[in-house]
């Protein structure tokens, strides 16, 4: 998992930031999102509070694939500092 990542000796200088959805874990009591706009209002607004000044990536799979991209879109759209890369991946289950 990624949380085990961030405790690895050979990760210290990499920090790794987990963005937390409505409804689940920590947020488990708020309110699930109404739609996608909303959760990506959200998300951009946790990148953004949270005052990033080192360059970042981005990392999305499935359902945050998604949020991710469309994060980014609004973030160029507000100008605000983008992710040095965007990572996206996705599983195709049959």
């Amino acid at each position: 998992s990624f949380a085990n990542l961030s405790n690895d000796e050979t990760n210290k200088n990499i920090k790794f930031f987990p963005i937390e959805y409505k409804g689940h874990a920590s947020r488990y009591n708020e309110g699930l999102y109404s739609n996608l706009e909303e959760a990506i209002n959200d998300i951009t607004n946790i990148i953004t509070l949270n005052n990033i000044n080192d360059d970042y990536i981005i990392l999305g799979n499935s359902m945050g694939a998604i949020l991710a991209f469309c994060v980014c879109i609004n973030m160029k759209r507000l100008d605000l500092k983008l992710p040095k890369c965007l990572l996206l991946f996705s599983s195709l289950y049959c």
